[in-house]
């Protein structure tokens, strides 16, 4: 239910606001969906797949007072275990964390918004509907990384490469896949190229021959002094991730923004360098179809993706014009809510008996009532162990 008046309070603010242009009410319209969407996140009680390892893990993270005596054995980056030392001074419970990370997420994304686009709420309806519960519910550290990339990306643009790669080094901080950014100097160069489309093509078969020929038969190299990230790369570099059915579902996210990338290029609507960041987006969507490991790169774009779409959109409601491009809006925007809702209906029999993967979020339960879903607990868990430990009970 909550989720419902969420919904329909950004529902609500955008027809006032962006539609019918009462533009007094924005300021307050968006500090109470962004108030809404804190406490949502941030009052959850165990909600949210990824959340609930978290959850269990965090009374072993380290606090100020065992810092020099912690071991530092679970893999985490380095910031998290500080990050989670920072949250135990506010109280020893998980929700302190929650409301700090959700704090933290959601005015990340406020903060790209207002500054890329001018319809805020808009972009707000569209992170709701598709992307919240994932930056808030699921990768809680590689959102913090994906949070200092929001704000590091400005010294990419204007070739600030020290205080870049500066930046880097506190999204690596929290999560090993933000090492990725340290070839997006690189790439942001290379797409501005007048040959970026034969790059793109080149660099993206090399990716692919990489993560399905040399890593499955390698990665043993990484094993000896990078265990961590020889293990990732092996789950990671497997063909059993994708077969055709998972390439054609994983696909649609890279269809929907190349047509939304198609529209805005050869109308004239974006600049050079919103066009060359959608160009790394299609890049990784498209390996990220090959591979689902490789998907997790395209996580530190989406939210410079989302004002790109609202721009496009808007762009096309303001002409009277392409009504042929109208229609390709709408059918690509339709192409990312099907993807999204097919994964929330996906059938997890097989995980917990009579579920489905929407069970990980709902129903929304808050720490003023804490109930504890068996259910939700089996999906992850069986999902989580790749069912080499099949549970059957939620202990």
């Amino acid at each position: 239910m909550i989720y419902v008046v969420a919904f329909i309070l950004i529902l609500y603010s955008w027809i006032l606001v962006d539609l019918k242009h009462y533009r007094k009410l924005s300021s307050v319209c968006i500090c109470v969906i962004i108030v809404f969407l804190i406490l949502i996140a941030g009052l959850r009680y165990r909600v949210g797949g990824d959340s609930l390892h978290y959850i269990d893990t965090y009374t072993s993270m380290p606090t100020w007072k065992n810092w020099e005596f912690f071991s530092f054995d679970e893999g985490y980056g380095p910031l998290w275990y500080l990050f989670c030392a920072i949250s135990k001074t506010l109280g020893a419970d998980f929700v302190y964390l929650q409301l700090l990370h959700a704090i933290i997420v959601n005015l990340t994304f406020l903060y790209v918004f207002k500054k890329r686009s001018v319809n805020v709420i808009s972009c707000f309806l569209i992170y709701f509907l598709i992307y919240y519960i994932y930056y808030n519910m699921e990768i809680l550290r590689e959102a913090l990384a994906v949070c200092i990339f929001c704000f590091n990306i400005s010294n990419l643009i204007e070739k600030r490469y020290f205080r870049y790669y500066l930046g880097c080094l506190f999204s690596i901080g929290f999560h090993f896949s933000a090492l990725v950014l340290l070839v997006f100097p690189l790439l942001n160069y290379l797409l501005k190229a007048k040959y970026a489309n034969w790059l793109l093509g080149i660099g993206g078969g090399i990716v692919l021959l990489v993560f399905f020929y040399i890593l499955p038969n390698h990665y043993m190299i990484f094993m000896d002094f990078m265990p961590i990230i020889g293990l990732k790369l092996k789950s990671y570099s497997t063909l059993e991730m994708n077969n055709v059915l998972g390439i054609m579902y994983y696909a649609i996210s890279f269809v929907a923004f190349l047509g939304f990338y198609l529209i805005a290029n050869k109308n004239g609507f974006m600049s050079k360098q919103d066009n060359c960041i959608m160009k790394m987006l299609l890049l990784f969507l498209f390996l990220g179809a090959m591979n689902q490991g490789l998907m997790r790169i395209a996580n530190y774009l989406i939210p410079f993706a989302i004002p790109y779409v609202v721009n496009v959109g808007c762009s096309l409601i303001t002409m009277e014009k392409f009504a042929y491009n109208k229609i390709l809006f709408i059918g690509c925007f339709a192409f990312l809510i099907f993807q999204k809702s097919y994964y929330y209906l996906a059938d997890t029999s097989h995980l917990a008996v009579h579920t489905r993967q929407y069970e990980l979020w709902y129903p929304y339960e808050s720490v003023f009532k804490p109930i504890k879903h068996t259910h939700r607990e089996l999906i992850f868990y069986n999902a989580m162990y790749n069912q080499s430990v099949i549970r059957t009970s939620g202990e």
